[in-house]
């Protein structure tokens, strides 16, 4: 975090334990709760509840318009702009309350606060920490090679996708050559990689963690695998195998085509 202090004692999670939420959430916000819900429930093996009121021994979610509410809300004073991703944490041990000024900011707040859980003797606890925090980055990207034989496994990716955003990474990038089953160009496409219908699915699924997927299609270099289909030799620099030639005259139209599906 960019600014931490340690409390003197941590909130202990227990059966009356209970979150809550602005009455400004969306179903995104509710969502967020609602994950942080069961990890508190499933670490204690007790029941926690969202409630609709401020109660005792509860976790508030709180999305602050401006500055000066998300100053009140978790009593710190002269706050910088956190911006759309940061967030304000103050756990104590008689409750905690996250602030930010968006949904993606509070979502980052409580992937915090899970990862502050732990244990004290039996009992679950979130440790006792005063927390400013916001991104050096606005993007922050992994890339994944997709070439190479890898297949595109939706399950597998969807649990890369919930990690990403655990780690508050905001983007994918995926590596593609001959690896996207291209509607116009239908030989293209190894067997088990990336379709249409995965992408969509992937794409919509990622929204839910904050996550944007971004497809890099390798071209005019590293393009070996799209040239060794014979539909696509005009496209060939010299007659070589490696690199697209920019002057050919399918060049523009075919990358034009791959880039729009894509997108």
């Amino acid at each position: 975090p960019q600014q931490m202090t340690l409390r003197p004692q941590d909130f202990r999670v227990s059966k009356e334990t209970t979150i809550s939420l602005s009455r400004t959430a969306t179903a995104d916000d509710q969502a967020t709760a609602e994950t942080l819900r069961k990890e508190l429930a499933r670490q204690s093996g007790g029941t926690v509840s969202l409630a609709s009121k401020q109660t005792g021994n509860q976790v508030r979610l709180v999305l602050a318009a401006d500055r000066g509410a998300l100053e009140k809300a978790v009593g710190f004073d002269g706050l910088q702009d956190l911006g759309e991703q940061g967030y304000a944490l103050d756990v104590k041990s008689d409750g905690v309350v996250a602030a930010a000024h968006t949904t993606v900011g509070l979502y980052y707040a409580a992937q915090t606060l899970m990862q502050l859980l732990g244990r004290e003797g039996k009992a679950t606890v979130i440790r006792g920490v005063r927390i400013v925090d916001w991104p050096d980055l606005k993007y922050r990207m992994m890339q994944y090679d997709i070439a190479r034989g890898n297949t595109v496994n939706v399950e597998y990716w969807k649990r890369w996708i919930r990690e990403l955003g655990r780690l508050k990474i905001n983007q994918l990038m995926l590596y593609m050559e001959d690896d996207w089953h291209s509607p116009k160009y239908p030989f293209l496409g190894r067997p088990d990689t990336f379709t249409p219908g995965k992408a969509r699915e992937l794409v919509a699924y990622a929204k839910q963690y904050h996550v944007e997927l971004v497809p890099q299609l390798e071209s005019l270099g590293h393009a070996d695998a799209l040239l060794g289909h014979d539909e696509l030799k005009d496209l060939r620099l010299g007659g070589g195998s490696w690199a697209i030639c920019p002057n050919a005259e399918r060049t523009l139209p075919v990358l034009d085509d791959l880039y729009g599906e894509l997108a």
